[in-house]
Order: C-alpha cells, then sequence, then structure tokens
C-alpha cells in the first residue's frame, strides 16, 4: 500500500483543488437537485438505473433489458481493441437506438428528462476544461507511459457526457427535452 507520508506528498504535488471552481458546480448541481420537481432521484434517473438492472438480470425482453446490449458490448470490446472515442460513440448509439423503437419513448421518459439534462448542462465546456486542468496530474499519475494534457482528458469526459444525450446518437429517435 501507499504510505501516509507518501500520499500526502502525492496530494500537495499533483492535486491542486481549485475551490471556486468546485463552488460553482456544486452551485449549478442544486439547481436541480433541489428544485420541486427533480431532486437527487430524477436529477441521476436513479430509478432507472435500477429498473435497467432489475429487467436485465430478469431477461424478461423488456424496453430495459440490457442483454442483448452487454453481450454486443463485450464482443465489440474484444473485436476492436482501441480507439475510445469510437467505443464511446458505438456504445451509446447500441445502448439508445439498439432496441426497439417503441423503447425510445420509454428510454427518453426516463433516461431524457428536464431533470438529467439540468445535470448534464453542469458539465458544460467551460466547466470541463477546469476540471480537466484539476484532475489530469491525478489521472496522468494512475496512466504510466502516458502523457496526457488536460485537452485529452475533456475529450474522453465529454465523450462521456454526450453518451448520455440520446438525441446526439440516435436523432431520429430522440429529441432534446424542451426544458425552461
Amino acid at each position: 500500500g501507499i504510505n501516509a507520508e507518501y500520499g500526502k506528498q502525492w496530494y500537495q504535488r499533483r492535486v491542486r483543488v481549485r475551490l471556486p471552481l468546485v463552488k460553482k458546480m456544486w452551485r449549478e448541481i442544486q439547481k436541480p437537485l433541489c428544485g420541486e420537481e427533480c431532486g437527487l432521484v430524477n436529477m441521476t434517473a436513479m430509478a432507472g438505473w435500477a429498473r435497467l438492472i432489475d429487467e436485465t438480470l430478469a431477461f424478461d425482453g423488456s424496453c430495459f433489458d440490457m442483454n442483448d446490449f452487454m453481450r454486443g458490448l463485450i464482443r465489440y470490446e474484444v473485436e476492436n481493441l482501441g480507439d475510445g472515442k469510437i467505443f464511446l460513440e458505438e456504445t451509446a448509439e447500441a445502448f439508445w437506438c439498439g432496441g426497439e423503437e417503441r423503447c425510445a419513448e420509454e428510454m427518453a421518459g426516463t433516461f431524457n428528462t428536464c431533470c438529467t439534462r439540468s445535470f448534464l448542462d453542469v458539465f458544460n465546456e467551460k466547466n470541463l476544461r477546469d476540471i480537466g486542468r484539476m484532475v489530469t496530474p491525478m489521472v496522468s499519475d494512475w496512466i504510466e507511459g502516458i502523457e496526457l494534457k488536460p485537452k485529452d482528458v475533456v475529450r474522453v469526459m465529454q465523450g462521456v457526457i454526450r453518451a448520455f444525450k440520446p438525441e446526439k446518437s440516435c436523432p431520429d429517435q430522440y429529441e432534446n427535452p424542451m426544458c425552461m
């Protein structure tokens, strides 16, 4: 394990938490989190993720049964080791567009709501750039042999956020929710 003194030195040397950024993002997350219509469960679609897990484990063939998706994902990963961006884009497309068309409305009603969108919008381009500058030193230490730049970390984070927006992957079946 890492001894306490090494951990303290590493933290002091590598981690420079930008308190103003953390405070700003917390204020922005509080809007959907503390709003009357959202809250933590709706903002993060927790109930939807729990349902997805339950119905996948039940192999019930419902819109939320992701067994075919998971098999495809594993097969893709084995056959196409490499480009993370393509992997993220194709995984998101398979998740949002891979089911029957009748499922798009049900999936959107659970995962593409104004509450989830308010949460995702906190991770806008400027905030992601600031997060990238803050976390790149930590990530660089975890991944030996690769020289990461903040823009590399930002691109990965942008890809992940984009993957949670179904209209980006499957525009013919989903729309950006009209939110106030």
